[in-house]
């Protein structure tokens, strides 16, 4: 009797059991939204648009069950996508995103910006000219005035034709000429003056001591060259001059310079006349007469000195005359 009665202790409680897996069962089994999602997997049953296969929307909601809302929830779908400004030039980055429903403080909507460590860098900066791509249009420097510059290795200030750069300012160990011919020797270049014997082209002229002149031989040393003996080259040579007007080179008293000495037949300053000018005070008239016998003697055109000797002559020879004449 008591085996009895535990066995239907059993059947009963097990029977129970049964029923309330049974209402259970039945009460999930339930789908009150019709989204095919049944509690506990359906997260909220009264809205079809909130179940674990909807998507996850901008709308303070738990759209797809998984415990996240909006931008908390990585399976966002119709959330913005911002880009980090860390300049604060209003332009971002692409480097740097965030998905949001409303936009992120530091994050914009564009990702436009090419540099965005740098605030003066963006697509609405104007271009200028400094080597960088300040309107991010992928060109450097474009829209500018440019020059061509020739590069001065030497720093003499004369740049080399063969070694060019184009640009809208001048660059560094650049210039604007380009006729140094060597432009790895300063002294070298349009502006010094060409060197005597160097076999260098010193002045970029297209010849190499062009600076040859012709000397002269001053044998009597007055700085006066005879020009019928000479010598062509860079360099002065001893004994030479670059004078030519020396009509006596074995006489240092006769040169150009020289002054005019009369009575010595020879032309002491080298004009080509021998004693000129001895008689240039003009001519000379002088009567020296006797008072008593008219003797007269008339000297034409001669100089002071002689002028001064025929008076003395005169006055001894004139009485003399006058003695005989009356005797």
């Amino acid at each position: 009797m008591k085996t009895y009665k535990n066995f239907i202790k059993i059947f009963f409680f097990i029977l129970l059991i049964l029923v309330a897996v049974f209402i259970t069962n039945t009460a999930y089994a339930i789908d009150a939204d019709g989204d095919g999602v049944h509690l506990p997997t359906d997260c909220d049953d009264t809205d079809p648009d909130i179940n674990p296969d909807a998507d996850e929307i901008c709308d303070d909601v738990d759209n797809d069950c998984d415990g996240d809302i909006d931008e908390d929830d990585a399976d966002l779908t119709d959330g913005t996508t911002y880009y980090a400004d860390v300049d604060e030039d209003t332009y971002g980055t692409a480097g740097t995103t965030q998905v949001a429903c409303e936009q992120p403080t530091g994050y914009v909507a564009n990702s436009t910006d090419c540099d965005d460590t740098d605030v003066d860098v963006n697509p609405g900066a104007t271009e200028t000219c400094n080597d960088v791509d300040d309107d991010c249009d992928g060109s450097t420097d474009e829209g500018l005035t440019t020059s061509t510059y020739y590069e001065d290795a030497d720093s003499d200030g004369y740049g080399d034709s063969t070694e060019t750069a184009t640009d809208c300012a001048q660059p560094t160990g650049y210039v604007t000429d380009a006729t140094d011919c060597d432009d790895t020797d300063a002294d070298v270049n349009p502006g010094e003056q060409e060197v005597c014997d160097n076999d260098v082209d010193d002045d970029c002229d297209g010849t190499t001591d062009e600076e040859d002149a012709t000397w002269y031989i001053d044998a009597d040393s007055d700085t006066y060259g005879d020009s019928t003996v000479s010598q062509v080259i860079c360099e002065q040579p001893t004994g030479y001059v670059a004078d030519a007007t020396d009509c006596d080179d074995t006489d240092a008293e006769v040169n150009t310079a020289a002054e005019e000495v009369c009575d010595d037949s020879i032309d002491n300053n080298c004009d080509g006349s021998i004693d000129e000018n001895c008689s240039s005070e003009g001519d000379a008239t002088e009567t020296a007469t006797s008072a008593s016998s008219g003797c007269s003697l008339q000297i034409h055109s001669l100089g002071p000195n002689f002028l001064m000797g025929f008076i003395l002559l005169a006055l001894l020879i004139c009485p003399v005359i006058f003695v005989r004449r009356f005797n």
